[in-house]
């Protein structure tokens, strides 16, 4: 659909230009140095995780509509055994072990806590969708097409939330971009092994 890539592009020139507004005005209106460094450092990370949601919407929304306009959005891409089950379970339970892990190299605080509880909600909520049995197909598990576009817009929003939660108190750090950008490797990473074998997204 046209004018959903045009209204993609407008939020992401809309974005940017706020963010260059909201600092000028910051900077004419007192001496905000230090405030203005931390909001930029927080705000550049988050600004090309956006980004990267932003795109990946508008590239598979464009998949979404080809494989609409074939008819193939249901097409099956993989079947998943119970082996795969585990191992997606096994991998989900990794991500908070890795966001304490990280956390570990300062001081592990609440905040930390919450993002790997929240991490591991927010994926094994997914799992339990992507991993169903689908009672009209003989509760066989797999994915179509349509559900390997919605892992992969899922997967890169996970970062945007593992980086949005240190915001309700501080400034992001460098710890907060590392744990974010971590658990998105770890899920990209483990999609790429998982559908490797038909892989044509």
């Amino acid at each position: 659909m046209k004018g959903f890539s045009v209204l993609i592009d407008f939020l992401n020139y809309a974005f940017f230009l706020l963010l260059i507004v909201f600092i000028i005005v910051f900077i004419i209106l007192g001496d905000r140095l230090d405030l203005i460094t931390n909001i930029i450092k927080t705000l550049i990370p988050i600004s090309y995780v956006l980004l990267l949601f932003m795109l990946s919407v508008k590239t598979y929304h464009k998949k979404y509509e080809e494989f609409k306009k074939e008819e193939d959005l249901n097409e099956i891409l993989i079947y998943f055994n119970k082996i795969d089950n585990i191992k997606d379970i096994i991998v989900t339970l990794i991500l908070p072990v890795v966001i304490i892990f990280i956390a570990n190299i300062n001081e592990i605080n609440t905040i930390d806590l919450f993002q790997a509880t929240f991490s591991f909600i927010f994926m094994y909520c997914w799992h339990l969708v992507i991993f169903r049995n689908r009672e009209d197909k003989k509760n066989i598990r797999f994915m179509t097409n349509f559900d390997v576009l919605k892992d992969k817009v899922i997967i890169s929003l996970l970062p945007i939330i593992i980086m949005a939660i240190p915001l309700t108190q501080k400034f992001i750090d460098n710890l907060d971009i590392l744990q974010a950008l971590s658990v998105f490797f770890i899920m990209w990473i483990w999609r790429k092994i998982l559908l490797f074998k038909v892989s044509k997204l």
